[in-house]
């Protein structure tokens, strides 16, 4: 009882944290400097790759701003430069209209200021975060640059009779945009491992026949894009070709398609081959712009190591029941390294490969209730082996995907191989009053096909379902007093031949949920499961609930890049 209770108090700290909310002001002061003879607070926020400044007087801590976003290495002179330009054009105090009222020993302590943010920005770091850094020790790399074109041309799917009948009564279709162009005046665009998951692109038409011009709203509202579609992607197999294309509705009825590559271009960052290019980026969501303001590049991050890894600490609830053999407090890793190997269209080959492993804490030979415990000339359930083990993994690829993109889902067909360890304890009765114990550990491997159901919607939110059907063996030589273990000590029951060999089905369902997606990558895991054998129709089931400390691989939404200045990105 003393240990359960132990064990939830460890695991409240961990979940208030995961629950902090962004309620607090998030801009953490840095400095009062003065302009003009006159004090002011700068307060600062952080973003991934850039910061955000407040300007807020002294007085009554009324606050200007935020400001642009600021690279981390930006020159200090152009950090003071920026500051001031800023508190003037704010209005923060109408007497201070003149960069010339800066006293030169003022310049030379607002100069000082970067410094103080970037102490600032790393003593605020989480110790996960500042662990992570220190073993992930490459900083952030560009991996290209992508470019929003000023103009293009496109294709016209003209509605049918019955639908000028039936949606455009009112409006003139006589006139068509055939051989018009579009000029492309904004657009956003959200990459979730290694796709283009939403593309949004306002434009405006060019009416040959008209003064006015129409605006029409662009969306890859079918599919997902794949990153290289960008640079005019065929795939492996040449007997099919796609084609990937945004898509939108003029006002007379007629479908605009736009492929992706004649909107935007994905370039090499650099001169000749000085610079990166790759295809495996970081998750962000940004804007471009052909605007006066706004820049029409940006160049996207490379995907680093721990982007693709999660840590997962957990309680199944099911351990409660000391009887049970659920292990308490788990372990977990978790690594997703997206592929996308072969794409058409909603259809993908080789989507991702998938890596977890899990250790059972506090699954000891404390409680024989968690181990394999037997003696003498007893059999074990061969079902054990899975239900009492302290250690496996997992690797699994999804080999085949579909996209439903309306139901922000994807369903995979996939194989999965496992590896377990079990441990046991073999009691040899003797006629004097002390047993001879033997202590040990067995391996068993499992594979088969799986089923998986995708479920990520933009929010702080994602679902996984997945069924599997597997064939779990004992794949281990080990005598324990003259006695075969795989022989002689375990049960050997007959598989199933449904579909595939197996005599194992699984059935689970993953909940990640994102508790404060403004300030932080971790959140809340939870699983609920179960384990069917088929020999002996018996089962083991699953009630998991921990902490993550990054989903940014199985929920699609993340902290937006602000836009920059124009000469910022270039």
């Amino acid at each position: 009882m003393v240990k359960r209770i132990t064990i939830i108090l460890l695991l409240i700290p961990i979940l208030i944290a995961a629950q902090s909310t962004e309620e607090k002001d998030e801009y953490i002061t840095v400095d009062n400097i003065s302009l003009n003879k006159r004090v002011y607070k700068v307060k600062v926020k952080n973003f991934q790759r850039e910061f955000k400044a407040k300007i807020c007087t002294s007085t009554i801590d009324s606050c200007h701003g935020p400001t642009q976003g600021f690279n981390h290495k930006i020159l200090p002179q152009m950090l003071a430069d920026a500051i001031i330009d800023f508190t003037i054009k704010s209005g923060v105090d109408s007497a201070f209209d003149n960069d010339s009222l800066v006293r030169p020993e003022e310049r030379v302590y607002l100069e000082q200021l970067l410094d103080k943010v970037n102490s600032l920005i790393e003593n605020d770091k989480s110790e996960v975060q500042k662990t992570t850094e220190g073993v992930d020790k490459f900083v952030d790399e560009d991996a290209a640059t992508i470019v929003l074109k000023d103009k293009t041309k496109f294709l016209i799917n003209s509605p049918s009779k019955f639908e000028r009948q039936k949606y455009y009564r009112n409006v003139d279709t006589t006139h068509t945009h055939q051989k018009e162009n579009l000029i492309l005046n904004n657009a956003v665009i959200v990459f979730f491992n290694n796709k283009a998951s939403a593309i949004s692109v306002e434009a405006t038409i060019e009416c040959k026949n008209s003064q006015e011009h129409e605006i029409i709203e662009l969306y890859n509202y079918k599919y997902s894009i794949p990153l290289r579609a960008f640079n005019f992607y065929d795939n492996a197999s040449k007997l099919v070709r796609v084609k990937y294309v945004l898509t939108g509705q003029a006002k007379n009825g007629e479908e605009i398609e736009v492929h992706v590559n004649d909107i935007f271009d994905y370039k090499n960052i650099g001169e000749k081959n000085k610079g990166n290019f790759g295809f495996s980026i970081a998750n962000q969501r940004f804007r471009l712009a052909n605007g006066e303001n706004e820049s029409n590049s940006y160049k996207v991050v490379q995907r680093r190591f721990f982007d693709f890894f999660t840590a997962i600490i957990y309680s199944d609830l099911m351990g409660f029941n000391t009887e049970n053999s659920n292990s308490l407090i788990n372990a977990q890793a978790d690594l997703i390294m997206p592929l996308n190997l072969g794409n058409w269209a909603k259809l993908t080959a080789l989507k991702q490969f998938k890596l977890t492993a899990n250790v059972a804490l506090n699954n000891s030979f404390e409680n024989d209730s968690r181990f394999i415990n037997f003696s003498d000339t007893e059999m074990v359930s061969h079902f054990d082996l899975m239900k009492k083990n302290n250690l496996n993994a997992m690797i699994g690829v999804d080999v085949l995907s579909f996209e439903s993109k309306g139901w922000f889902s994807t369903y995979s067909l996939g194989y999965n191989l496992g590896f377990y360890r079990t441990g046991f304890q073999y009691s040899n009765t003797q006629s004097s009053d002390q047993d001879v114990i033997t202590k040990g550990q067995v391996l068993s491997i499992s594979h088969g096909p799986y089923v998986n159901f995708e479920f990520r919607p933009q929010d702080n939110f994602g679902a996984d379902i997945m069924l599997s059907l597997e064939e779990f063996n004992l794949n281990d030589q080990l005598e324990v007093n003259e006695r075969d273990f795989r022989d002689d000590i375990i049960i050997q029951d007959q598989s199933n031949s449904f579909l595939v060999k197996h005599n194992l089905v699984n059935v689970s369902t993953n909940f990640y949920w994102l508790t404060n997606p403004g300030k932080t990558t971790g959140g809340v895991y939870a699983r609920v499961g179960v384990a069917y054998h088929t020999a002996s129709d018996a089962i083991f089931p699953q009630v998991l609930v921990g902490y993550a400390t990054n989903l940014t691989s199985f929920v699609n939404r993340f902290k937006p890049k602000s836009s920059t200045t124009p000469d910022e990105n270039k």
